[in-house]
């Protein structure tokens, strides 16, 4: 920056101008210059020396700080459509946000006072790297973090409901499910058949050793809500003649 002067041989201590700024006068010129270390609004005064009268130069120069983006203030893994606890970033010198992608459907960032405030009520699952990009400030600078949804466990209707012979391989029954990462303790399965979880599927397999009506629960595990695999099973005793 420049000023042109007349009547002055120099200049006296400059004032307000930013860190890392000076001023130096030659040739009936003052000029400014340097590398800012400082954000604001500086509004500086550079008196002249040597001539007749008081005069100053005068001048602003605005500093507009980086943008900057702090931690996360939680990585979340919560239930879908469960209230989510606002998430929050603190920022600087950004005066706003850009467009967030990969946040879960449901779930909104909003910039207010140097903090990005993330929340909402999640209707999607999954593991969800979200991305806020900071607008106004200097840099390009973006907020990041996860959150992960987990789906609600269901269970569907078992594939058969059969009746057969004691002692007969049982044809596998299987329940389709969805949340779940595995099952409990089954319950109610007669002797001889039991319960596995792979896939998103249980697999009931196995040749029963009692006969019956075995109405059995098989609890989903690792989802989110208690939700059961439920079924029957007729075994049929052995004919026998006294």
């Amino acid at each position: 920056i420049t000023h042109a002067t007349t009547g002055a041989t120099g200049i006296g201590v400059a004032t307000d101008l930013p860190s890392g700024v000076t001023a130096a006068w030659a040739s009936n010129t003052i000029t400014i210059s340097g590398t800012p270390t400082a954000s604001g609004t500086f509004n500086y005064i550079i008196p002249l020396t040597g001539g007749c009268g008081s005069v100053n130069a005068t001048g602003t120069i605005t500093v507009t700080a980086a943008n900057t983006s702090g931690a996360a203030s939680s990585t979340p893994t919560l239930c879908i459509s469960t209230v989510l606890t606002d998430i929050t970033h603190a920022t600087t010198g950004a005066t706003g946000i850009g467009v967030a992608t990969d946040l879960p459907s449901g779930v909104t960032a909003a910039w207010a006072s140097n903090t990005i405030t993330i929340s909402g009520t999640p209707t999607a699952s999954g593991t969800f790297n979200y991305i806020i990009p900071l607008t106004g400030g200097c840099g390009s600078v973006n907020a990041t973090g996860t959150i992960t949804v987990t789906a609600a466990n269901t269970s569907g209707a078992a594939s058969s409901t059969p009746t057969l012979c004691i002692s007969t391989v049982l044809t596998d029954i299987t329940h389709a499910t969805t949340g779940a990462t595995g099952i409990g303790v089954a319950t109610d399965l007669p002797s001889g058949v039991t319960a596995a979880w792979a896939s998103n599927t249980i697999t009931i397999s196995g040749t029963p050793t009692a006969s019956g009506t075995f109405n059995y629960i098989i609890p989903l595990t690792g989802g989110c809500g208690s939700v059961n695999a439920t079924g029957t099973i007729t075994v049929t005793a052995a004919n026998t003649s006294g």
